[in-house]
């Protein structure tokens, strides 16, 4: 068997070596990097409407902050806007948007029901239910009960990232999890389902 000249043992040697660094300096980017703790998050919530709330809509607005910032434990998969393309033979051409149509939050309930009576109180903006009729008629401003939210993850050191998610046209549409068991000492957790027109990212504080 031929033996292999040393210059091309060399070469061959020297390219490892080189390649060798580059996956060096590429695992140290990646141990270095300051990664997104899920964790780590604020929610701004407020009346899409602001200019015509009535004093019950500005109450909620307080409510709105206060729930959201103490008993909100997690925002599920948030989906966003995105685009839907078509083909025509070797190509793919825009043909529309995708708006998200819903999204869901988990929530942390107390022993007097902050959380339920918050619900009811949106859900009240709503529609009015008729205890005679056992039916519900939707309130004539919708408006009211529309909010905006702005995610906004945080870093380790509590400084917000640039990216936040902005949510528009927000209205509550369900609870679900309510159940209660004796043999159970977990916290009760509820998952409030909203509606929405639009959630994007945007960059800081353009989203206001």
């Amino acid at each position: 068997m031929a033996r292999v000249p040393d210059n091309i043992i060399n070469a061959y040697k020297t390219g490892v070596d080189f390649a060798s660094y580059l996956n060096q300096g590429d695992t140290t980017i990646v141990s270095n990097l300051d990664l997104q703790n899920k964790c780590l998050f604020d929610i701004l919530i407020y009346p899409e409407n602001l200019l015509s709330l009535s004093p019950v809509g500005k109450a909620m607005g307080v409510l709105d902050t206060f729930i959201m910032r103490f008993h909100l434990y997690a925002i599920d998969d948030v989906p966003l806007v995105g685009f839907e393309y078509q083909r025509s033979g070797g190509f793919q051409f825009l043909k529309d948007t995708n708006y998200p149509d819903s999204f869901s939050c988990t929530f942390l309930e107390t022993n007097f029901g902050a959380t339920k009576g918050y619900f009811r109180k949106w859900q009240e903006q709503i529609a009015t239910y008729d205890q005679t009729t056992r039916d519900y008629f939707f309130n004539d401003n919708q408006l009211e009960s529309k909010r905006s939210a702005i995610i906004i993850p945080q870093a380790p050191d509590v400084l917000p990232a640039w990216e936040w998610i902005k949510i528009d046209g927000m209205k509550f549409k369900s609870l679900t999890g309510v159940g209660y068991d004796h043999a159970s000492s977990e916290q009760e957790l509820l998952t409030a389902e909203f509606t929405c027109d639009n959630i994007r990212i945007s960059l800081g504080p353009t989203a206001l």
